[in-house]
């Protein structure tokens, strides 16, 4: 099998890995991108989809609390049929 005809998988968290500062909000725009990614590859229309990295901007927890971790998502708005 060549790599061209391995299906990419997009959720592999055993490869590279990226050591250093950052910003949230490039993060979650890489995060919200990979899932672009996913949706194209399983039919979606390119067209019909928009990113939006918010970083830390939407939290729905405390980031001092235990449901902090909860803070890292990625949300799926469905606008339209």
């Amino acid at each position: 099998i060549t790599p061209e005809d391995e299906e990419e998988n997009l959720f592999n968290i055993n490869g590279e890995v990226k050591r250093g500062s950052g910003s949230a909000k490039k993060l979650s725009q890489a995060r919200a991108d990979i899932m672009k990614r996913w949706l194209i590859q399983n039919g979606v229309e390119e067209s019909r989809i928009e990113t939006k990295g918010w970083g830390g901007a939407r939290k729905l927890y405390d980031t001092k609390g235990s449901n902090a971790d909860k803070n890292v998502r990625v949300e799926v708005e469905i606008l339209t049929e």
